[in-house]
């Protein structure tokens, strides 16, 4: 039985050639959209999940991942943020895997291809852990041990326009102006995770998962690999992975998924 609806279809929205919008609606009531590039006669197809408080196409690296596979594999990128004009809404993880398991079966439902493949990136990586799904999983710059609280404390909660409130609306002012509207559901769910290496080592153990980390990352500083999981490093690549480390990570990627 299909977990999903599909209540719109759109094409060639939001300046990708031959992009498709779907719009779908969960059966717990949640609306978003999904974002599709479809690659001809593609057998893979690349579930894309940015991480905290960005557009789906994480701050251009999910567009450029789309770009290299625009012949080999179909890329479906979510929203897992509810974005409005000038500012996103930050969706708790819990139902950001909600969303995650609708757009999962809705590829299994309606594309023609042999294998799925998760990416995360950020805390889209603890996404793709929650949502548990039976597929080949890769986690880009993923946050470990207590993600929580390494998270609040954080500079950018320091910024001039920010606020930080566990307990009410909190506010993140992004280096490029925009804003992060954080409700407090966000940071209690987030914060009953705990530590997240057991959720991604029962990932690692269940599926086939990769972490790829950010050898200069500047946000999660240097991290050490849970046990059990296989892990490689980008060198010289920042939290987003800007270039030019990011060619360096899609050509590796790609080698190592065979595309």
């Amino acid at each position: 039985m299909r977990n999903y609806f599909i209540i719109g279809l759109m094409s060639s929205l939001g300046g990708g050639s031959g992009e498709l919008i779907h719009t779908l609606h969960t059966r717990e009531g949640d609306v978003f959209d999904i974002a599709i590039s479809p690659a001809p006669f593609a057998t893979a197809a690349l579930i894309l999940v940015h991480g905290f408080g960005v557009q789906r196409d994480s701050r251009g690296l999910f567009t450029d991942l789309t770009a290299a596979v625009s012949d080999k594999a179909t890329t479906i990128c979510g929203d897992f943020s509810n974005v409005e004009p000038g500012l996103t809404r930050a969706v708790p993880l819990s139902q950001q895997a909600e969303r995650l398991k609708t757009v999962m079966d809705f590829s299994r439902h309606e594309l023609d291809v042999e294998r799925s493949v998760q990416i995360g990136h950020s805390q889209g990586s603890l996404v793709v852990a929650l949502a548990h799904q039976p597929n080949d999983a890769v986690l880009l710059a993923p946050p470990l041990g207590n993600a929580y609280e390494n998270f609040i404390a954080t500079s950018g909660w320091t910024k001039r326009g920010s606020r930080l409130d566990l307990q009410g609306e909190s506010i993140l002012i992004r280096s490029d102006g925009s804003r992060i509207l954080v409700p407090k559901e966000f940071w209690d769910d987030f914060r009953a995770l705990g530590n997240v290496n057991p959720l991604l080592q029962r990932l690692a153990d269940e599926s086939f998962a990769t972490i790829y980390f950010a050898g200069a990352d500047s946000i999660l500083g240097e991290q050490e690999t849970p046990e059990g999981i296989k892990s490689k490093t980008i060198p010289g690549a920042n939290h987003d992975f800007a270039p030019p480390a990011r060619g360096n990570l899609i050509s590796t990627l790609l080698q190592d998924l065979g595309l």
